[in-house]
């Protein structure tokens, strides 16, 4: 009885410590429902929760095997490239819902998914990408990236997925979803490409291994700009539209996490806490009340998770806007008082 006691204490004290500190991150994304963000690492095989007061805890009470790579929320479930199966989990309660097998996989990579919540996963082995639906069901939509695949992301105003590729000379490409044809975006100066996000203005960052920093794109993929140093193996970034800051993961055996904030987004905004704002019901599938602790509300927009305005409206006295026509999905909605301030929310409309 005493060495059954002594084991599990072991264990609770190793999966403290892995809770505690960072083992090689790899991959960072965020649940804009509870605010909270969450963290592959390679080296533990956990997924890291960090809480909004910056705790840290683990998804799960034992290590995933395969470790897990690029992690991915998607339909209320958090998807992660294990080895060659994506695995999917609870995001609240840290079970494990399935494992999907990628037949003819090699080394899943990088995870994103579109308006309709297909998955889309790059293989940086067998260069190749594949698609997994609704009924998660695999197929392969590109069988020869020709270069190898790093970070991928949806582009849903021109419906395609933007992939960043490894080596030297480092591309930035395209797959468009009807007919899933490959274009090359810019053949860049950078090496060892691991990551890729976009911002509200739609700026886009990738990170870049060969200078350990992070490069900024206009939309046309021009203007390049270093906006980050003195990172270490900067991996799979994450950029969070709500507070306008790119979470950075250096992959390194005692790693961290970097959160860096643009200053021309987010000092362009006069955020008053005075005029707290009651967003109700949230999640909604239809009417959605909004109620001013402060000055009132006298216009709305609505932006997708890829920074797309999808809504917007203007009114003396705004009190609830009508989401009937809008697509199901999470939003950031940003709400304009009369003094000029905004206040911003995570809108989920089913």
């Amino acid at each position: 009885m005493k060495k059954i006691i002594l084991i599990l204490i072991a264990n609770l004290i190793t999966v403290s410590i892995f809770a505690q500190s960072y083992s090689n991150p790899e991959s960072v994304d965020f649940d804009t429902a509870s605010g909270r963000y969450f963290i592959a690492n390679i080296n533990s095989g956990r997924i890291q929760v960090r809480e909004p007061n910056g705790s840290l805890s683990s998804l799960t009470t034992n290590a995933i095997s395969p470790a897990p790579y690029g992690i991915e929320f998607a339909a209320g479930k958090l998807y992660a490239c294990c080895g060659t199966t994506v695995k999917v989990f609870n995001p609240s309660t840290g079970a494990q819902i399935i494992s999907i097998p990628v037949s003819g996989a090699s080394f899943l990579n990088g995870i994103t998914h579109d308006n309709n919540e297909n998955v889309y996963v790059t293989d940086f082995s067998a260069k190749k990408i594949y698609k997994i639906d609704q009924s998660n069901t695999v197929t392969t939509i590109v069988a020869n990236t020709t270069n190898t695949p790093n970070g991928i992301m949806f582009d849903p105003e021109n419906n395609r997925l933007i992939y960043v590729c490894w080596g030297s000379s480092a591309r930035i490409k395209a797959v468009s979803l009807t007919g899933f044809a490959q274009t090359t975006l810019l053949t860049s100066t950078l090496s060892n490409i691991d990551g890729i996000a976009r911002d509200n203005q739609g700026n886009y960052y990738v990170s870049n291994w060969g200078a350990n920093s992070i490069v900024k794109y206009s939309n046309s993929f021009t203007s390049p700009q270093t906006v980050v140093t003195g990172l270490t193996s900067p991996a799979d970034i994450f950029y969070n539209l709500l507070t306008d800051t790119l979470a950075i993961p250096n992959s390194t055996s005692s790693g961290s996490v970097t959160f860096w904030g643009n200053p021309q987004i987010t000092t362009s905004i006069n955020i008053n806490k005075q005029n707290e704002t009651l967003v109700f019901p949230n999640p909604s599938n239809s009417i959605l009340y909004l109620k001013s602790l402060g000055e009132e509300i006298i216009a709305v927009e609505l932006f997708d998770l890829t920074g797309k305005l999808v809504f917007s409206e203007q009114n003396s006295s705004l009190e609830k806007i009508d989401l009937s026509s809008i697509n199901t999905g999470t939003y950031i909605l940003n709400a304009m008082h009369k003094n000029g301030s905004v206040s911003k929310h995570p809108i989920q409309k089913n």
